[in-house]
């Protein structure tokens, strides 16, 4: 692995490794994320530290692929967390020899560098960033990370499995932001039930400005005799406690299933 001046990574003066294709099946891969390099001399910065982390990975893969007989130039290039960085690598030559790109990290920036791997025809692997209707029609964009409609797709398959939809409740902020999110759920329902109506998921909105989130009453969508599952769909992480009525059926009490959906990210049953 290259980067400009032997361990800092470069910004575009890449000197430290051979970029284009050899010839000789090798290949040219470039590791784009913000290490932040020049923002401080004392340390890791604490912004940089994912790309820290994810390097140390990749350095780790790539040991093993060279075990294994692979070779590639690997050049390690710092975004700096900037789109005017960005742009500056790819007028400086790095970026548009390499036959993959791994990065970047900030949305803005995967949205130049999409752009890029698809007029120049290069795979370029996002790892971080999970954003809906970039892969379309881009078949050299490949995000590692599944979009919240992706996630909401298949929690409601895997809910399904468990649990009937009539019995299945979506919990929610009672604000646009939130209650857009519960389509997608309600969308996968109906590609389930191929389009047919009927068959959707309850859904519960909690007061956006309730002075007191201790006390949500949920007793209403507790069936003593059935399994509920209630799947909370916040964007941010509020203090919601969802109280019930105890049916009196104690399996029932066992049965009653809950998931949350947070961040873009999925905390399982």
């Amino acid at each position: 692995m290259n980067g400009a001046g032997g361990t800092k990574p470069s910004t575009g003066d890449n000197t430290g490794g051979t970029t284009g294709g050899t010839g000789d099946g090798t290949g040219d891969v470039s590791l784009l994320l913000p290490f932040l390099a020049k923002a401080s001399s004392n340390g890791v910065p604490e912004n940089s530290l994912w790309a820290v982390n994810f390097y140390a990975g990749a350095r780790l893969a790539y040991d093993d692929l060279e075990a294994d007989g692979a070779r590639f130039n690997v050049s390690i290039l710092d975004s700096e967390a900037s789109t005017a960085t960005v742009n500056n690598l790819l007028k400086s030559g790095d970026l548009p020899k390499s036959d993959l790109i791994i990065g970047p990290y900030k949305r803005d920036n995967v949205e130049i560098m999409q752009d890029f791997a698809k007029k120049n025809k290069v795979p370029l692997v996002v790892p971080y960033t999970a954003q809906m209707g970039m892969a379309e029609n881009n078949p050299f964009y490949i995000q590692v990370n599944p979009s919240l409609k992706t996630h909401c797709e298949a929690m409601t398959k895997h809910i399904r499995k468990q649990h009937q939809p009539e019995n299945v409740v979506l919990v929610a902020l009672d604000k646009a932001e939130e209650k857009g999110r519960l389509k997608y759920f309600q969308d996968a329902n109906t590609l389930i039930e191929k389009g047919k109506t009927g068959k959707k998921f309850k859904e519960l909105l909690v007061p956006e400005g309730a002075a007191n989130f201790h006390s949500i009453n949920i007793a209403q969508f507790i069936k003593s005799r059935h399994n509920d599952c209630f799947c909370r769909a916040f964007l941010v992480e509020p203090d919601v406690h969802l109280l019930a009525a105890s049916p009196t059926d104690s399996q029932a009490r066992r049965r009653r299933g809950y998931c949350r959906v947070r961040n873009e990210h999925v905390a399982g049953f």
